[in-house]
């Protein structure tokens, strides 16, 4: 009886440092998104914001993350960090 109580409070005791490195990922990629979004927000062009991301980070997310960027209309560029941010979270 001792040892699933003890695992329940473990468990419980958890979740809140789960949240808070959960929360620190979330940051770090919030400022990969930015980047893309701040280089489309100056009018760099998408292959001058990949090769910007590149030469910092994965070739293949960076790929990915200006498709995506730039894919979306210029009228929802201002959904992107709240919407990433929200969809990272609930991970």
């Amino acid at each position: 009886m001792r040892l699933p109580l003890m695992f329940a409070c473990a468990a419980m005791l958890a979740a809140p440092v789960h949240a808070q490195e959960a929360t620190a990922d979330c940051d770090a990629q919030m400022v990969v998104v930015m980047k893309a979004v701040d280089a489309r927000r100056a009018g760099d062009s998408a292959d001058a914001a990949r090769d910007k991301l590149r030469a910092e980070y994965d070739q293949t997310a960076a790929d990915m993350l200006i498709e995506f960027v730039y894919g979306v209309p210029e009228a929802q560029i201002d959904e992107i960090e709240p919407a990433y941010r929200a969809q990272c979270e609930a991970m």
